[in-house]
């Protein structure tokens, strides 16, 4: 019987894979989905190392049904033969391994975009930290074209060496909206009802629209419903501060924990700029001039080009010339970090369920009362009633003949199972596992929710 899946590996073709080892588990959201094969690598020429590019395809259609990277290879030999197995995680963890620091005032524009497609668009092109402000991730993944719009105008959002997979997380609490990396590292952030499902499910399919399903299993999990809420968050930042400092006029390296001005802590860049601002006088200390610095961030910038260097982490400005011998040497334009609480409850779950279900939140990326605002909102929509969660499976036959169409993470479906009185619900596939049993027969696993949002709790 003739293969039905391929398989490369840093663009080889595998010649030969146990298709009855093939599993995949596609996941949406931060929880990073994951792959999992034997290959035959008879000739000991492919470029298995860890880390290698995995794709796994279909070889009718050509259409890839998973992308990412190896994480684990195992190898044996069986006579003169190697063997492999792969383990990998999809193109998400791209997202989870690199860090992004910038601040964007409310209203923030970028490249004729506004709002989160502005944000996202500059998070993944400008704000890598460790490219200078380069192209960033921009040239490896596709962080417009499958971008819609939620918001055209965004609360001001802080990322303080955040990884792109939690400043995701945290625009897509704010607006509401879900976001994947496909298997071609394609940025999808859409909202739910957007992405439809080719087929719906049912237990009285028709073949055109609907197709039937197996094993159904439907619960509601109250086990973290919660309904009365203080949610803290630890990144909230004051309005631009200002603050003047003196020097000796020696040193070059200025501490500045060492004042009594209540900074000992983690300064942040005000609202427009990717750094806190830092002016040295040029005058006296009764007529300042004040000159404004270059300033970069200390262990990823230089001097030169820039002028200053700011460490965020250890609270140092480290200057290529030592300011002046002046009281008012140093001026420093800056955000200050504060703790700030946001109760909140759901009426109508208190009615529902006759009680208080009390939770104390941390949103530790929330950086203004107004992201707090939005990720409670969200943590409501989550968490104020039972979860309602099905799971059940597809095979490729019951699928029309000739149809290619596949479910995928992030699509919405209907669901209708009359026995148990759900009649076309909509769900969000939530998890899809798919598995080879045999020939040319395919099973695929599907996780359904009511409800999808990602809340850092």
């Amino acid at each position: 019987m003739a293969e039905i899946l391929g398989v490369e590996i840093n663009g080889v073709p595998v010649p030969s894979i146990q298709e009855s080892t093939i599993r995949i588990e596609s996941i949406l959201g931060r929880t990073l989905g994951s792959a999992k094969m034997t290959i035959h690598d008879k000739y000991a020429n492919l470029p298995v190392n860890e880390l290698s590019d995995v794709v796994i395809y279909r070889r009718d259609t050509g259409e890839r049904i998973f992308g990412g990277l190896c994480s684990i290879p195992t190898g044996w030999t069986e006579g003169r033969s190697r063997w492999w197995e792969l383990n990998c995680q999809q193109y998400t963890t791209l997202l989870e391994t690199t860090l992004v620091f910038n601040s964007y005032p409310s209203g923030f524009t970028y490249d004729g975009l506004t709002g989160d497609k502005a944000i996202i668009a500059h998070l993944f092109e400008r704000s890598v930290v460790g490219l200078g402000g380069g192209e960033g991730l921009a040239s490896e993944i596709n962080a417009r074209t499958y971008v819609q719009q939620a918001l055209t105008s965004m609360a001001a959002m802080f990322f303080f060496y955040t990884s792109l997979l939690e400043a995701m997380v945290t625009i897509s609490n704010y607006s509401g909206w879900n976001f994947r990396v496909d298997h071609y590292k394609r940025l999808h952030y859409y909202l739910r009802e957007s992405a439809p499902a080719t087929f719906n499910l049912s237990s009285e399919p028709d073949g055109v629209t609907t197709i039937g399903y197996h094993g159904l299993k439907w619960k509601r999990d109250g086990t973290y419903v919660r309904n009365a809420y203080l949610m803290f968050g630890a990144n909230l930042f004051s309005s631009p501060q200002e603050y003047i400092l003196p020097s000796n006029g020696a040193d070059e390296v200025l501490t500045l924990g060492i004042y009594d001005i209540g900074i000992n802590v983690a300064l942040a860049a005000p609202p427009g700029f990717r750094t806190i601002r830092v002016f040295k006088n040029t005058g006296t200390d009764e007529t300042p001039v004040w000159a404004e610095q270059v300033v970069g961030i200390d262990y990823i910038d230089t001097i030169p080009p820039k002028q200053v260097l700011h460490s965020p982490i250890g609270q140092t400005l480290r200057f290529g010339t030592a300011p002046p011998n002046l009281t008012s040497s140093v001026r420093i334009i800056a955000l200050i970090p504060f703790t700030g609480g946001q109760p909140d409850s759901d009426a109508a779950s208190i009615l529902k369920y006759g009680r208080l279900f009390s939770k104390r939140l941390v949103a530790s990326d929330a950086n203004s009362v107004a992201a707090l605002r939005a990720k409670l909102s969200s943590y409501k929509q989550q968490f104020a009633y039972a979860v309602e969660m099905c799971t059940l499976k597809v095979n490729d036959s019951d699928f029309p003949v000739g149809s290619t169409a596949r479910f995928e993470v992030g699509q919405f479906v209907y669901l209708t199972n009359s026995i148990l009185g759900i009649l076309n619900k909509g769900y969000v596939v939530h998890r899809v596992t798919t598995t080879v049993l045999g020939g040319q027969l395919r099973q695929y696993d599907l996780e359904l929710r009511s409800w999808f949002t990602e809340v850092i709790t």
